[in-house]
């Protein structure tokens, strides 16, 4: 602890590139609740013929390398269809490759509720009061899981920022993932070591609150 400390006073580059790498994960998370959360409750309760076709389709940034994702992207934004080389835009890139790892927690949170529970609640009460009232209540702790993984995925994410965000340098050199290529390309080892030691610290803090909170959620459901 006091040898990461020691680098993080050394470092006056760290904390600029901190909150630009927290503020571009907490964007992405929220795009993620905002638009995932609506496709993973449209996912459970739609059946057609074509809807394997379009659960693989959110899948595929999962094993997809994220500079194939961050090439076409850029693609989009050299064609101007509204994705600009911005935070915001970086941002939504992040959300995109992270989009599985929020999207399929969230599909089995909705699906904690009873089925039963849920057909008895829709004789008396509409479609989003069942949802907000029955269903996402029971749903929180899978869906603060999927938010979870998605913030800690996208402090991580590299080449969708580096290929979406090539012709503006300023964005991609302050989001921690390619500040630590480049401390390591220029031999600032100290800068480097902060930088990993910082993320593998809030990462695993984020990972763990969540386990911490979904494990206490059933030890009181079962009390």
């Amino acid at each position: 602890m006091c040898f990461l400390v020691a680098l993080l006073a050394q470092s006056q580059e760290l904390w600029p590139v901190l909150s630009m790498t927290l503020g571009f994960a907490f964007v992405a998370t929220l795009l993620l609740l905002l638009l995932g959360l609506p496709l993973a409750y449209w996912l459970n309760t739609t059946r057609f013929r074509g809807i394997g076709f379009l659960e693989a389709l959110v899948a595929l940034p999962a094993v997809l390398p994220s500079t194939v994702l961050g090439f076409y992207l850029f693609v989009l934004w050299r064609q101007g269809l509204g994705l600009p080389a911005s935070f915001f835009g970086l941002s939504l890139g992040a959300a995109i490759f992270s989009l599985p790892f929020a999207v399929r927690p969230f599909q089995a949170a909705l699906r904690a509720a009873s089925p039963e529970v849920l057909a008895a609640a829709r004789l008396d009460a509409s479609p989003w009061q069942v949802f907000s009232l029955v269903q996402l209540p029971v749903a929180l702790p899978g869906i603060a899981a999927g938010a979870a993984l998605a913030f800690a995925r996208s402090l991580g994410v590299f080449g969708v920022v580096v290929m979406f965000g090539v012709e503006s340098k300023p964005i991609p050199n302050l989001v921690a993932s390619v500040a630590l290529v480049d401390a390591v390309a220029h031999g600032d080892y100290a800068q480097a070591h902060a930088l990993a030691a910082v993320l593998m610290i809030i990462s695993f803090g984020v990972i763990w609150a969540v386990t911490h909170w979904q494990h206490r959620a059933r030890l009181t459901a079962t009390i």
